[in-house]
């Protein structure tokens, strides 16, 4: 047997709806912003460099994927 729950909408005006969504891609923009920052930051550094900061050159796509992805600003 199945069960759903129907959870009530509540009315959004267009004016609302909008600014969520350009909320929401401003916030997509920025993210992608902080990870090509530190993406082109990293790729600049000698290998030298990136060992100090204990990070290989394979490393970097995903060091600067969690900079912007999963840490908050």
């Amino acid at each position: 047997m199945a069960h759903t729950l129907d959870a009530p909408r509540t009315a959004t005006s267009p004016v609302a709806t909008l600014r969520t969504l350009m909320g929401n891609l401003k916030a997509g923009l920025l993210r992608r912003a902080a990870y090509q920052r530190t993406y082109t930051e990293l790729s600049r550094l000698t290998n030298r460099e990136l060992t100090d900061i204990g990070v290989s050159r394979c490393d970097i796509r995903d060091v600067s994927r969690n900079r912007a992805f999963c840490d908050r600003f």
